[in-house]
């Protein structure tokens, strides 16, 4: 799991806990482990941090430090890793393949306050 709150487990509790009895109620096994967003700042951290990985979950996160492709969405989508965004961790991984697509950008009022379509 890829955030900006990782240094603190109560800050995605309930994620935590939806994912682990979904594990039980399935028998699949599970294993979490977090890792600070900042700690992928571009392709190729993201990769050297997430090779090992068999998924990619980003969930939300706001303020200063919610930049677009923080988390290595990117990089899940082109070295076709599973990911699950949720809240923020799905825009961005939207406004990353828009720009993949030739696309604008989609800014969000967290990375772009005067957003004006955000």
């Amino acid at each position: 799991m890829v955030g900006k709150y990782t240094e603190s487990r109560d800050s995605y509790k309930s994620i935590h806990e939806a994912l682990v009895h979904g594990g039980n109620r399935n028998e699949a096994g599970l294993s979490i482990h977090w890792i600070a967003s900042d700690r992928s700042p571009d392709q190729e951290a993201a990769g050297e941090l997430l090779a090992g990985y068999d998924g990619l979950m980003v969930p939300g996160g706001f303020g200063a430090g919610a930049s677009r492709d923080a988390g290595g969405e990117s990089w899940a989508r082109e070295h076709k890793l599973p990911f699950f965004g949720i809240c923020l961790g799905l825009q961005t991984a939207l406004s990353s393949s828009r720009e993949t697509c030739a696309r604008s950008p989609t800014p969000t009022r967290a990375s772009s306050p005067s957003a004006r379509i955000p």
